[in-house]
């Protein structure tokens, strides 16, 4: 029986399943950057493809490299300190910041997603894992929750607020 998973399990299931694709696709690590737009492109296309979100009322928030969903931090930390997720810490000095690369531990493991969920992540994940971080970011900010926000702020001040994902609408394909 594929029972439905919800809240943040739900999230957590999402991070491992998103990292199991990558390193499918020949991405073997992936930035906290990258999860934080991937899961918001996951929910942003969810949203225009079923009407709904894919998380349970999450909360993504504008912070100073896009949107993030909060509920995320934690549960990364929990899966590293649990040991399913690796965490490789990278001298990056063209950057000026460390690279935290995740990975998965165990390649094979098993997640309690539904199959038709994981069609859907895997078309989402396809889509963008190859993309730079400048291309990343540029799609997450072309978004309706995204551009409101950006829309208010005055002279580059971040305003770190919560995003309202009510604004991505169900669009029509057909």
């Amino acid at each position: 029986m594929n029972i439905a998973i919800t809240g943040n399990r739900r999230i957590s299931e999402t991070i491992l399943y998103l990292l199991k694709r990558a390193d499918e696709r020949g991405v073997h690590n992936l930035s906290k950057f990258q999860i934080m737009k991937l899961l918001y492109l996951i929910e942003v296309e969810y949203r225009r493809y079923l009407g709904k979100g894919f998380f349970e009322t999450p909360t993504f928030t504008r912070f100073d490299r896009g949107p993030i969903l909060n509920e995320a931090y934690p549960i990364i930390d929990t899966l590293i300190s649990s040991g399913k997720v690796k965490l490789t810490i990278q001298r990056n000095p063209g950057y000026g910041h460390d690279r935290h690369s995740h990975s998965l531990n165990n390649p094979d493991i098993k997640v309690s997603l539904r199959d038709g969920e994981k069609i859907f992540l895997n078309s989402i994940i396809d889509s963008y894992i190859e993309l730079t971080q400048a291309k990343l970011s540029k799609i997450a900010y072309s978004t309706e929750p995204m551009k409101k926000v950006l829309a208010k702020e005055k002279g580059g001040e971040i305003s770190k607020e919560a995003l309202d994902m009510g604004l991505v609408k169900k669009q029509s394909f057909g």
